[in-house]
C-alpha cells in the first residue's frame, strides 16, 4: 500500500494539494458508483434467477410439453419432417448469423462504451482541479458558487483530445492564479490610493475650502470612491484649469506690482541722493559753507537683483496676508503705498542707510551726528534748528520734483514760538540763511517782546486779541507793523515767478483763456495735440463713466504716460495735456481746483460722448497706414479709435508676415497692452464689415470651461449661478432628471463667456438658467443670451418654475441700490410675466432674493409636484 501511495504521489494527481483533493474526490465518487453498480447487478441477478426458475420445467413430464412443436411445425411424414428440418436448419443458420452480427455490434458498442467511459473519466480528472479552483474563487469573491454542469441538450461537445484539455486546464488555472494575484495587488494599490486621497483632502490647510468634490471624497465610503474616481478626476481637472488661469493672472499682476515697486524704489533712492545734494548750505557759514547738512549714504542696489528682492518681499506679504485671513492670530501686514515703498527700499539696500546731519553750534564746526543720536547729543535749540533745516531741504526737494527750483519758492513754514528754544542769534541766522538759500519763507510766531531778539527779522506784525462782549466773539487784529529795510529778493538776471492770485495758485488750465492770451490756441481751428495728450485722450475714451475725479485721472495718466511716473514735471505735463484737450473740446473741467501743489488741477472732469472730430481726421492723414487699414484715412473715427488703429498698424508692420495664431486676450495684450481691450472693441464700429476682423489679427475667442455634471439623457442643460444650489439641483435631478441631461455651474458672471463651451456639446438643444434675483443675477443671463445668439447656440431661457418657487418662498434681503423703473424693466424683461412684474418690484425697492432659498428641503417637499420643473423641458 505504501508503494502504491508513493507511486500515486509521482503522478499528475499528486502534484499539489488541489490535485490530491480532486483525485480523492474522484476516487470516492468512483467507489460510490461501483458500489451502486454492484448492488444493481446483484438485484438484477436475483430477478433473472427467479424468472429462470419460473420458465424452466420442474418435472420430467413437463419437459415434453416444453419441447412440443407448434402445429405448423409438426411433420406428418418423414419427407415433410426432412423439409421442416431443412427449413429449421436454414432459419437457425440465419438466426445464428443474425446473432453473430448482433454480437459483433454489441461488442463494438461495448468497446465504444468503454472508450467513452475512459474518456469521461479522463475528462473528469481534468475537470476536478478546475472545478475546485472555481469554487475557491467563488468563495473568495463572496459570490454564488459557480457550476460546471450544463444541460445535456445545450452542452457543446469538446472536439479535442484529453491531453489538449489538460494543457488548456493547466494554462487557465495558471492564468487564473496570476489574475487573482494581480487583482489582489490592484485592490491593495486602490485602497492605498484611496487612503492617500482621503488623507490629502482631509488636511487642515483645506478646512476653509467648500469644494463639492472634497466634501464627497471625505464623506463617501471607500467602495464608492473607486467607482466615482473618473467623475472626481473630471471635476478636479476643470477646477485645475480655473486655478491655472487664476495663477496666470496672479503672476501677471505680481509682475506688474514688482515692476512698479522697483521703479518707485529706484526713484525713491534717487530722491534720497537728491535730498543730500539739495541740503548743501549757502556761503558765509564758515566751515559749513557748501557742505551738505544732510548726508545719506547707502550702497546702490544691483539692478539685476532689485526685482528679485522686491518679488520676494511681495511674496512674503502675500503669504502673511493669506495666513492672517484664515484665522491665525496677529494683524495682517500693512499694504498701503508708503509702507510697501519703505519695505521695498529696505530690501533693496540690505546693508541699510547711514544718515548724518551737521551739529549746529556757535562756531559751526564740521561735526556730523547720526540722526538716531540727535535726541541725546543736541540741545533743544539745536534740535529745532536741525528740524527747520531738514524741512527746508524737504521743501526744496518737493519744489525740485515739480520743476520749480528756478523760481526759488519752496513754500512757507509757520513756526509756533521757536524763539523760546532757539533764541541764540547764531541759530536764528542759520535758520534764516538756509531757508533763504532754499527758497522757504519762514514765519515766526512768538509772544516775546525782546527787541534784541526781534531785530534779526526784517518784518514784524504785532497782533492783539479783541473781545466783542455783546456778541461773545473774539477777534485777532493787527496792532502795528514794523518793516525793516527789505532788499529786492530778485536780481535782474533772475526769472521772476509768475504772478499769484490771492489763493496762491496758478490759473486753471481748463478755464477759458484770458482775452489777448496769445499762447492759447484758438478753439475755432484744429488743435494740435502732443503725443502725450493723444494717449491721454485715447485712455479717457475707455473710461466707463462720463465723470472722473482727480485721483482717477492720476491713475489714467499713469497708464497713458508711464514714462512720466518719476519725472519731476509730471504735474505740469498733466496740466498741459488737460489744457490742450479742453481747447480741443474733448473734456470739460470743473471750476473747483486742487491747489495743494502748482500748477492747480481740476478736481473733476466731465467727458463728452466720443465723437469723430477734425483733430482725429487730421491725425489720421498723417499716418502711413498699412494696406489692410487704408480705410482708416477716410473713416470718421475718434481719437481713441485712431490710437487703437495706430497700435494695430505698428503690429501689422512688424508682425504682419508671421503665421502665429493666438487667443484673443493674448493678442490684445500683445498689440494694445491690455488683455481685455479687444473684447471691448468687438462690438464697436472698428469691427464693422470691411474693417477689422479676427482673421486679420490672427486671433480667436477662447471660451472658459463650463463645469457640468451628467444627470440624465435629456437634451436640456440647466445652468445654476452659485455652487451650493448647483450641488443641490444636481443631486435632486439625478434622482429624477426629466428632460435635464446636464447641470452646469455658471460661476457667477463667468457664464457670460463660458456659455460658448456649449459649442463643444452638440447633444444640448436647450439652455435653462437659474440664478439670484438681483441686478447682477439678471444681467448675467441677459449677457449670456446675447453671446449665445452671436455664436449660433440655443437661447438662454429662464427656469420659470425655479424662479417662481424662489419668489414664493424666498425672503427679500434689503441693502441693494434701488434701480429706476426703466432699468429694472429692462433687466426683468428676460423673465416672462407675471415673474417680470414681481422682479421689477423687488429691484426698485433695493431688495434681492438669493437662489439658495430653493434648497434641498424645499425641493424634497415638492417632489410630488412638477410645477418647479417648468422651463426645464425642451421647447416644442
Amino acid at each position: 500500500m505504501i508503494t502504491e501511495a508513493e507511486r500515486l504521489l509521482t503522478t499528475a494527481a499528486g502534484a499539489d494539494r488541489a490535485s490530491r483533493q480532486a483525485a480523492i474526490a474522484r476516487a470516492n465518487r468512483e467507489k460510490q458508483r461501483l458500489t451502486t453498480a454492484i448492488s444493481t447487478a446483484v438485484e438484477r441477478v436475483g430477478h433473472l434467477r427467479s424468472e429462470l426458475r419460473t420458465a424452466s420445467p420442474g418435472a420430467e413430464r413437463d419437459r415434453n410439453v416444453w419441447i412440443v412443436l407448434p402445429e405448423a411445425r409438426r411433420p406428418t411424414s418423414v419427407e415433410q419432417g426432412r423439409q421442416l428440418l431443412l427449413t429449421a436448419q436454414a432459419e437457425h443458420r440465419s438466426a445464428q448469423e443474425a446473432l453473430e452480427t448482433l454480437t459483433r455490434h454489441a461488442t463494438d458498442l461495448q468497446r465504444q462504451t468503454q472508450q467513452a467511459s475512459e474518456a469521461a473519466r479522463s475528462f473528469r480528472e481534468v475537470l476536478q482541479p478546475m472545478q475546485a479552483t472555481l469554487e475557491d474563487t467563488s468563495h473568495s469573491l463572496a459570490g454564488p458558487p459557480s457550476t460546471t454542469e450544463q444541460d445535456a441538450d445545450t452542452a457543446e461537445p469538446y472536439e479535442q483530445s484529453v491531453e489538449t484539455a489538460r494543457e488548456q486546464s493547466d494554462r487557465l488555472r495558471r492564468n487564473l492564479r496570476e489574475a487573482r494575484a494581480a487583482a489582489s495587488t490592484a485592490d491593495q494599490e486602490l485602497n492605498d490610493l484611496i487612503a492617500a486621497a482621503v488623507h490629502f483632502v482631509s488636511g487642515t490647510r483645506f478646512d476653509t475650502m467648500t469644494n463639492v468634490a472634497r466634501r464627497a471624497i471625505i464623506s463617501l465610503g471607500r467602495e464608492h470612491l473607486g467607482a466615482r474616481a473618473a467623475e472626481f478626476a473630471e471635476q478636479l481637472a476643470q477646477r485645475l484649469a480655473t486655478l491655472n488661469t487664476d495663477l496666470d493672472n496672479a503672476s501677471k499682476h505680481r509682475k506688474l506690482i514688482v515692476e512698479r515697486l522697483a521703479a518707485l524704489t529706484d526713484g525713491a533712492l534717487k530722491t534720497l541722493r537728491t535730498a543730500s545734494r539739495l541740503s548743501r548750505l549757502p556761503t558765509g557759514l564758515g566751515d559749513w559753507e557748501n557742505k551738505e547738512f544732510l548726508r545719506i549714504r547707502f550702497t546702490d542696489p544691483d539692478p539685476s537683483l532689485l526685482a528679485a528682492r522686491i518679488g520676494e518681499l511681495v511674496d512674503d506679504i502675500a503669504a502673511a496676508t493669506a495666513t492672517r485671513q484664515i484665522g491665525t492670530r496677529g494683524s495682517a501686514p500693512k499694504r498701503d503705498g508708503v509702507t510697501l515703498l519703505l519695505r521695498s527700499a529696505e530690501v533693496a539696500v540690505p546693508k541699510g542707510f547711514t544718515v548724518e546731519v551737521l551739529k549746529p553750534d556757535s562756531v559751526l564746526r564740521d561735526e556730523r551726528v547720526p540722526v538716531e543720536q540727535m535726541n541725546s547729543v543736541f540741545s533743544g535749540g539745536q534740535e529745532l534748528t536741525a528740524a527747520i533745516i531738514l524741512y527746508c531741504t524737504m521743501a526744496a526737494l518737493r519744489a525740485n520734483e515739480r520743476g520749480q527750483m528756478r523760481n526759488r519758492h519752496s513754500g512757507v513754514l509757520f513756526l509756533d514760538n521757536p524763539i523760546g528754544k532757539a533764541s541764540a542769534s547764531y541759530l536764528l541766522d542759520l535758520q534764516q540763511g538756509v531757508a533763504s538759500a532754499l527758497g522757504v519763507q519762514l514765519v515766526y510766531t512768538t509772544g516775546l517782546s525782546d527787541d534784541r531778539a526781534l531785530a534779526a527779522f526784517p518784518l514784524w506784525i504785532r497782533m492783539r486779541n479783541d473781545a466783542d462782549l455783546r456778541a461773545g466773539l473774539k477777534h485777532i487784529r493787527v496792532a502795528d507793523t514794523v518793516r525793516a529795510q527789505l532788499p529786492d529778493p530778485y536780481d535782474d538776471e533772475e526769472i521772476r515767478p509768475p504772478r499769484r492770485s490771492p489763493g496762491h495758485g496758478h490759473r486753471n488750465p481748463c478755464l477759458p483763456p484770458a482775452r489777448g492770451d496769445a499762447m492759447t490756441p484758438s478753439t475755432s481751428g484744429n488743435v494740435i495735440l502732443s503725443p502725450r495728450a493723444l494717449r491721454l485722450a485715447a485712455a479717457l475714451e475707455e473710461w466707463p463713466r462720463r465723470t472722473l475725479t482727480l485721483a482717477e485721472l492720476w491713475e489714467i495718466f499713469a497708464i497713458a504716460d508711464a514714462a512720466s511716473a518719476m519725472r519731476p514735471s509730471r504735474r505740469t505735463d498733466l496740466a498741459e495735456a488737460l489744457e490742450a484737450l479742453a481747447a480741443a473740446g474733448l473734456i470739460n473741467c470743473s471750476r473747483t481746483r486742487d491747489t495743494s501743489a502748482a500748477p492747480a488741477l481740476p478736481t473733476r472732469l466731465t467727458l463728452p460722448a466720443p465723437q469723430p472730430s477734425s483733430t482725429a481726421a487730421a491725425l489720421a492723414h498723417t499716418i502711413a497706414w498699412r494696406p489692410e487699414l487704408a480705410w482708416a484715412a477716410s473713416a470718421r473715427l475718434t481719437l481713441g479709435q485712431i490710437g487703437v488703429l495706430r497700435s494695430i498698424n505698428d503690429w501689422l508692420r512688424d508682425r504682419g508676415r508671421d503665421d502665429d495664431v493666438a487667443p484673443l486676450r493674448e493678442r490684445s495684450l500683445e498689440v494694445l497692452g491690455h488683455e481685455k481691450r479687444l473684447d471691448a472693441l468687438l462690438g464697436t464700429s472698428l469691427f464693422a464689415p470691411g474693417r477689422l476682423t479676427l482673421d486679420l489679427l490672427r486671433t480667436f475667442r477662447a471660451h472658459p470651461p463650463l463645469p457640468t455634471r451628467r444627470t440624465g439623457d435629456g437634451p436640456v442643460l440647466l445652468v445654476v449661478e452659485n455652487a451650493d444650489t448647483f450641488d443641490t439641483l444636481t443631486r435632486v435631478l439625478t434622482a429624477g432628471p426629466g428632460e435635464v441631461g446636464w447641470v452646469a455651474w455658471g460661476a457667477g458672471a463667468a457664464f457670460e463667456a463660458s456659455v460658448a463651451s456649449v459649442l463643444d456639446m452638440p447633444e444640448i438643444r436647450a439652455i435653462a438658467y437659474f440664478g439670484d434675483l438681483d441686478a447682477d443675477g439678471l444681467r448675467i443671463p441677459v449677457g449670456a443670451h446675447r453671446r449665445a445668439a452671436q455664436d449660433g447656440l440655443p437661447p438662454v431661457r429662464p427656469a420659470t418654475g425655479l424662479y417662481r418657487l424662489l419668489l414664493d418662498i424666498g425672503k427679500p434681503q434689503p441693502g441693494q441700490t434701488p434701480l429706476t423703473a426703466e432699468k429694472a424693466n429692462d433687466l426683468a424683461s428676460w423673465l416672462p410675466e407675471p415673474l417680470a412684474t414681481r422682479a421689477v418690484s423687488l429691484l426698485t425697492t433695493g431688495c434681492r432674493l438669493a437662489q439658495e432659498a430653493v434648497g434641498t428641503r424645499a425641493l424634497q417637499a415638492r417632489m410630488d409636484t412638477s410645477t418647479w420643473r417648468d422651463g426645464l423641458a425642451f421647447p416644442n
